[in-house]
């Protein structure tokens, strides 16, 4: 899956090894700037709002593959030396999961930037990403998760309850974007933007 994918916000796949283990050892390139949640320290808005709408063509272009990340949180967003966003591990989750299959479902490390219905039901997809990208811009313009301060468990069942819409907006994040991010915060799946529609909605605000 990983290897067919081409796309300036995309981390390429240089190579994938067996090594006769439980688990494929998968080659990418270095990159030296590390993850967005490292470089943004001191960053302006405008940087910012760049980085996000490039987070979001890399999704988009992703869906239009027809897979889904499965886990879009900061420490898989890399910064590039000129940069620019790529995203890591796109369709790795996906393949995880089918070579890991267990009715057991661990609380995800990433869980605050998850919908209710991954954390709830384990339910994945391109409505998920969504939400997660959401999550995602949050931290990059406020350097801080949504819910920091709370304990996994109490944070996860606030949101499997009330999701993120009801979240204060921060200084940080102007009330332009922070339409879109309530638009892809949604709880039902169904009526979440898709990724492109959040590219295009993002566009005109650049």
């Amino acid at each position: 899956m990983w290897s067919a994918l081409s796309h300036t916000n995309i981390v390429p796949l240089l190579g994938i090894y067996t090594n006769n283990g439980p688990l494929p050892i998968i080659e990418v390139p270095y990159y030296r700037n590390g993850s967005i949640r490292e470089y943004n320290v001191g960053a302006n808005s405008s940087t910012k709002l760049h980085q996000s709408l490039q987070i979001a063509a890399g999704l988009s272009y992703l869906h239009k593959k027809g897979f889904h990340h499965g886990n879009i949180c900061p420490t898989n967003i890399m910064v590039k030396d000129d940069g620019g966003i790529c995203i890591a591990d796109p369709a790795f989750n996906m393949l995880m999961r089918q070579l890991t299959y267990d009715p057991y479902v661990p609380t995800p490390a990433a869980w605050c930037y998850k919908p209710w219905e991954e954390l709830q039901n384990n339910v994945t997809g391109p409505e998920a990403d969504v939400y997660s990208w959401a999550s995602v811009v949050y931290e990059v313009f406020c350097g801080r998760p949504p819910y920091h301060g709370y304990y996994h468990s109490r944070g996860i069942v606030k949101i499997i309850n009330r999701g993120h819409r009801t979240l204060d907006r921060p200084l940080e994040i102007s009330p332009e974007l922070w339409g879109i991010l309530q638009k892809c915060w949604k709880f039902s799946p169904a009526a979440r933007l898709t990724m492109p529609q959040v590219e295009l909605e993002l566009r005109q605000l650049v």
